[in-house]
């Protein structure tokens, strides 16, 4: 049995024999990325046999994973980004040279402003720390210049999306 085809019956061993939905259009493991297309048959013949209902069609289903969906929306966005690439090699350098800026130059506003790099480094909370005494001695200097507290630099440690409109939306 392929490693796909593996993989989906201990699944499924694993929730008791209970089938539970799975988005076959999502990637699968390294392994099965050089799938042939009569494999695919296969696969989705396996998950009916276990009893899994196979997705192909989930656009802004609230079980995708949010963090990738802001990647890609951060790298569609992203200045520069072009609507085709005219070789393999033209896509695989753009994306090289945007994860680099996206993991050591981009800061975010998720995890206070650092980047991922100083984040996993562990030089993001010295950093912090350094910007909330620079806020706060400005504030002891011109004190006319702030009419309410300052910005919060405090470590974030657990990192969520849409945590403005949650707030907003308990609070109403």
């Amino acid at each position: 049995m392929g490693s796909a085809l593996g993989g989906a019956q201990r699944t499924v061993s694993r929730n008791d024999g209970s089938p539970r939905g799975h988005d076959a259009a999502q990637g699968h493991h390294p392994a099965c990325r050089q799938r042939q297309p009569h494999e695919g048959f296969h696969y989705v013949g396996k998950l009916y046999e276990l009893g899994v209902t196979a997705s192909f069609s989930r656009p802004r289903v609230s079980e995708d994973n949010p963090f990738s969906e802001s990647l890609f929306r951060t790298l569609k966005y992203r200045p520069g980004y072009p609507k085709a690439f005219a070789t393999m090699h033209s896509a695989r350098c753009w994306i090289a040279d945007f994860v680099n800026w996206y993991n050591n130059v981009h800061r975010h506003s998720g995890i206070g402003y650092v980047t991922p790099a100083q984040r996993h480094s562990g030089i993001d909370r010295p950093i912090l720390e350094k910007r909330r005494a620079t806020f706060e001695a400005a504030r002891e200097r011109h004190p006319e210049r702030w009419s309410r507290n300052t910005k919060s630099w405090k470590y974030i440690d657990n990192v969520k999306l849409g945590r403005k409109k949650e707030r907003v939306e308990a609070a109403a």
